[in-house]
């Protein structure tokens, strides 16, 4: 093997895991281009269904749990319904937020001492 193949192996994972990885950042790097050109809401729906291929991702390589994987996918199937009502939207982000928020002081309390 060349050193050239070496170097293109990278840190992902092989199988399931590394595919939805790079799947996931395939994804951000062209929803970020597709948004130069999109109506404004367009980043907002990406970002949210990035979500989804997050959790995927990390459940392929085991490092979720159910009730973040649930959410995600809840997140996920919505994004498609809520079309342009932005007050709709913000209610739907306003929530994810709380849910993410929560679940991570849930998971990771930060000390007050620090």
């Amino acid at each position: 093997m060349s050193e050239e193949a070496d170097d293109r192996k990278g840190i992902l994972p092989g199988g399931e895991a590394g595919l939805a990885f790079a799947e996931t950042l395939a994804f951000l790097a062209t929803a970020a281009n597709g948004t130069l050109h999109e109506p404004k809401l367009y980043g907002t729906l990406r970002l949210m269904q990035a979500l989804d291929r997050v959790a995927g991702a990390m459940e392929a390589a085991g490092l979720t749990d159910e009730a973040l994987l649930v959410k995600a996918r809840e997140i996920g199937a919505r994004v498609t319904t809520l079309g342009f009502d932005q007050a709709a939207w913000e209610d739907f982000t306003n929530d994810a937020v709380q849910f993410f928020v929560e679940r991570l002081h849930d998971t990771h309390p930060v000390s007050r001492d620090t």
